[in-house]
């Protein structure tokens, strides 16, 4: 069995648990667990060997893997009515790019036998590879190549490492109903090219809203949600802004030094960060007189209420804003200097 030390994450920096299939789970993962990782796999990035069929098994490898290319090797002959869906997990080298880029098993084939050229297009490539980073999260610690998931009669089935009788594991494989054409909605995006992020306005961003925001792998809620960003949730490696409603940050770090980014879906947020102000200079304490004024984060009434001004308390006034015919004072708010702004 050919097992190396996970080269991959070494800190996942986001606010809501992934998905997790640990060692001692694997087998049958409970019922909700396991929907949730073939959804996950359904909308990454693989290849179909074989006819279309609504039975089909993931087989997670890396192109640097012997065993890998044994059961590549040995798969060519079948007539089970199985699609092995092959899903790369790899570092850069080892003709990975080249796969990712194609997507076809032929290229699978060239990586194996050492002949893959390098991708006509790399930062395709990477944006590929780094979707299917993301599945790693799935299975941490010590990985083994090659991993089968598939549907079994009892649940969803996670076999680590290479198995003697591929008859045997794939005999165990049950239907999914409507499945057999399924596109991945990473695949879909990404044929319409990488996602460019632009520069954004912030050099950090927090979630003031009261509600979670989700994060997904690419820029469109279509493609496989991997977390959330709870309330004051704090995101200090901005890539970027991609259109008016995502924020690129950086979700993984790997051990090869590729940050991969994740995608927050937070519209009012890019907004909020596009508004474009003077703040004049202005001092002296900020108090309420009567009834309470709120705080927002932005100097606009449509973002986020922070917090209220209460009678009785004060705050200093740093400067203050006029914007769309509105003044606003500017009070430090935050032990680490940040602004929030009171309507007057």
């Amino acid at each position: 069995m050919n097992i190396k030390q996970s080269m991959w994450a070494t800190s996942l920096l986001v606010a809501a648990a992934l998905l997790v299939v640990s060692r001692a789970q694997a087998g049958t993962l409970p019922d909700a667990q396991g929907k949730q990782v073939l959804a996950l796999l359904d909308d990454s990035l693989w290849v179909g060997d074989g006819p279309a069929s609504d039975r089909h098994a993931y087989v997670i490898f890396s192109t640097a893997c012997g065993w890998c290319r044994t059961l590549h090797a040995n798969s060519r002959d079948r007539d089970d009515g199985v699609q092995l869906r092959w899903l790369l997990l790899e570092g850069l080298g080892n003709g990975a790019e080249y796969v990712a880029e194609q997507g076809t098993m032929a290229a699978v084939a060239q990586a194996f036998e050492g002949q893959a050229p390098a991708p006509q297009f790399p930062e395709q490539a990477l944006a590929r590879l780094n979707v299917n980073a993301w599945v790693q999260q799935s299975i941490p610690g010590t990985l083994a190549f090659p991993t089968f998931v598939y549907q079994g009669a009892g649940g969803v089935e996670v076999a680590v490492g290479m198995r003697s009788d591929l008859s045997a594991v794939l005999a165990k494989v049950e239907p999914r109903p409507g499945t057999a054409d399924h596109v991945s909605a990473s695949l879909a995006m990404l044929a319409r090219g990488a996602p460019t992020p632009v520069p954004a306005p912030i050099s950090r961003f927090v979630n003031f809203e009261p509600d979670a925001l989700a994060m997904h792998v690419l820029p469109s809620v279509a493609t496989p949600r991997i977390g959330e960003v709870g309330h004051m949730g704090l995101y200090e490696e901005i890539l970027g802004f991609v259109g008016d409603e995502w924020i690129a940050v950086v979700g993984l770090r790997l051990g090869d030094g590729r940050a991969v980014p994740a995608y927050i879906h937070a519209p009012q947020a890019v907004r909020l960060a596009r508004l474009r102000f003077d703040v004049r200079p202005a001092s002296g304490p900020l108090t309420a007189e009567g009834a309470a004024r709120p705080i927002h984060s932005h100097p606009s009434r449509r973002s986020p209420v922070l917090d209220q001004l209460r009678p009785g308390y004060q705050l200093e006034r740093v400067g203050e804003v006029v914007l769309e015919g509105e003044t606003w004072d500017v009070v430090v708010l935050f032990q680490d200097g940040g602004r929030a702004y009171v309507p007057r």
